[in-house]
């Protein structure tokens, strides 16, 4: 029998979800991030307990959200761009492009703001 110390069992839980976490589509990380998982023979196995965690599932869904608003609000930036050079000096293409633009870029800086407090709850929660 191999005892471990208590610090090394850190570090092995740590790197168990480390793996785990690993398993992203996308940008987008998996429901069970916040949540204490174990790896075993190449399988992670997510411990849920069900009143309690809901509330770390929650976070991990709105991350991924607030993830699909900075795409999505990317996407405008550069739509609003498109608009602008196709405006061909119409004051009211360049107005409707400059409003696009704006609204996008007040969208990323939303999701730049959000995401980072998201995953510090998370991280505090979990």
């Amino acid at each position: 029998m191999i005892l471990v110390p208590q610090s090394m069992m850190f570090l092995a839980d740590a790197a168990s979800k480390a793996a785990c976490s690993k398993n992203k589509f996308f940008i987008f990380d998996p429901w069970w991030k916040y949540l204490d998982v174990t790896r075993d023979n190449g399988i992670c196995n997510v411990k849920f307990d069900f009143p309690y965690d809901l509330t770390l599932v929650g976070l991990a869904v709105l991350d991924d959200m607030l993830k699909a608003v900075g795409l999505v609000a990317a996407g405008a930036l550069i739509w609003g761009g498109i608009q602008y050079t196709t405006s061909q000096g119409e004051p009211d293409g360049i107005k409707r492009a400059q409003e696009t633009v704006i609204n996008a870029l007040i969208g990323v800086v939303l999701a730049l703001v959000a995401i980072p407090i998201v995953a510090f709850l998370g991280a505090k929660l979990g």
